[in-house]
């Protein structure tokens, strides 16, 4: 009679299963939530400091004044920042914005000048705020997705551990009914039951 194998080989290769499914899980998820930190970095770094420095460039805007080289130029630099950092659809409207605001270096400001910086900076903003909900989503989907697979993780360990108690208590539990059921014969002097190993 072939036997299968040792409860100790069964033991080990089911434990092993277990340990490999959450091994690789462990590894997903690692993945996942460094992409979703990777994604909430680049929101803040790029896309809100990019805000501010629109924010503070609007204020500078207001400074500007015929002549006033200096606000000019300042009111650039912080435009070419936002232009740096913007993601997206906001950095051509940045670029454009400073390119704008760069052939005033002069200090010949066009009339209605502070009405047109204002509605582009209202533009950019926009953007900017598009941009940010964009990244936002992206790292909300990937913590969806991480949380998502956790419970398919959990699902799955907790049937492979169903699967694999089921068929050790059957390596056990049958040859000891079997074996308690001879036992009961013997004492009821029966001697030709024959117990069958497993």
């Amino acid at each position: 009679m072939q036997e299968g194998p040792s409860v100790r080989a069964a033991l080990w290769g089911g434990f092993a299963a277990i340990a490999l499914v959450v091994a690789a899980y462990a590894a997903w998820s690692v993945q996942a939530l460094g992409q979703a930190q990777a994604i909430v970095e680049r929101t803040f770094d790029q896309s809100m400091v990019a805000l501010n420095a629109v924010r503070a460039a609007g204020a500078k805007s207001h400074d500007l004044t015929p002549g006033g080289t200096d606000a000019i130029a300042n009111l650039e630099m912080e435009l070419r920042i936002v232009a740096a950092r913007a993601p997206g659809g906001a950095a051509p409207q940045a670029r454009a914005m400073a390119a704008k605001v760069a052939s005033w270096r002069d200090g010949k400001l066009p009339p209605g000048f502070k009405a047109q910086l204002s509605d582009d900076f209202l533009v950019l903003s926009e953007l900017l705020a598009g941009d940010a909900y964009i990244e936002r989503e992206g790292a909300v989907g990937s913590v969806a997705a991480s949380v998502r697979m956790a419970w398919l993780s959990l699902v799955g360990v907790g049937l492979a551990a169903a699967s694999f108690a089921t068929f050790l208590s059957q390596g056990i539990v049958g040859p000891l009914t079997g074996a308690a059921k001879a036992a009961h014969r013997i004492s009821a002097d029966s001697l030709r039951h024959r117990v069958l190993s497993m």
